[in-house]
Formats: C-alpha cells, structure tokens, sequence
C-alpha cells in the first residue's frame, strides 16, 4: 500500500460530515495531490446522489471523478474519536478520502480499501486503534494476510 501517498490524520469529532470530509481531505490540498475543487465535489456528490459513500457501518469513502481534481493517486485516512451522522442518521468515524489519477488506480485503490474494511472486526480494530502508526500498521497486517 505504499507505491503512493498515505495520510492518516485522528480527530476528537467534526461538526458534520462535510467538514469532516474537508478535514480528511486537507493533507491532501496541502501537498497539492488534490485541488479545492474536487473537496468541493466530493461534497457536491453526495448533496446529488445520496450517502453512497458510506460503504460500511461507521466507514465513508468520499472521492470525486480524477478530472474533478486529482493530481495523483492518494489516500487519505480521518478517524473520529467522535462519530459525524450524515442526513440518514447514519454515524461516521473512518473517512477514507480516495484520489487517483485514472480509472486503473481507482480500482486498484478500491480493491485495497476493501481488504481493509471486509469484515466488522476489521473496522472495529482500526477505528480502535490509538495512533496513526498503529492505524497504519493495522493497514499494513490486513494487506498481508490477503496476499
């Protein structure tokens, strides 16, 4: 999971899910592998199409269409000591900001998140974690044992 830029970022809470997808997002606009306008999209998305970013129980995955604003291929990682509700009352703790610079990153990425979220043990131990390096680590342990 490291041939492209890893952030992971921990909070206490966030005032609702569009800060929250701000904030996951803002490591990403400060080293310019993303622009303000695809923050602005991934937003705009769900406003249009619904909470098809909540992929499971507590995980959203904000992105938005590479030409949207992606410069590279990247992730990006917010845990929320305190779960956001997005408009359906559903909580979230885990954003996972994807990036990608095409559609073969997009499913690659995609592929590897769901390793990481398959089952609710999974999610239950990396929104547990305590750190960003054990979160990462956890990131780590669940690619390998897919290999």
């Amino acid at each position: 999971m490291s041939s492209f830029p890893i952030k992971i970022r921990f909070e206490d809470s966030s005032t609702n899910w569009q800060t929250a997808i701000r904030t996951a997002s803002q490591s990403l606009l400060d080293e310019n592998l993303i622009t303000e306008n695809y923050v602005d999209k991934m937003i705009q998305n769900v406003k249009d199409l619904g909470e098809y970013i909540l992929l499971a129980p507590k995980i959203a995955m904000p992105h938005a269409r590479p030409e949207d604003g992606s410069n590279t291929t990247a992730i990006s990682f917010l845990k929320l000591k305190q779960a956001v509700p997005f408009d359906s009352g559903r909580l979230v703790s885990l954003f996972i900001v994807l990036a990608t610079k095409n559609s073969e990153d997009h499913l690659e990425l995609l592929a590897k998140v769901a390793q990481l979220i398959d089952s609710s043990e999974k999610i239950d131990q990396l929104i547990a974690s305590k750190t960003p390096k054990d979160f990462l680590s956890l990131c780590q342990l669940f690619l390998q044992e897919e290999e």
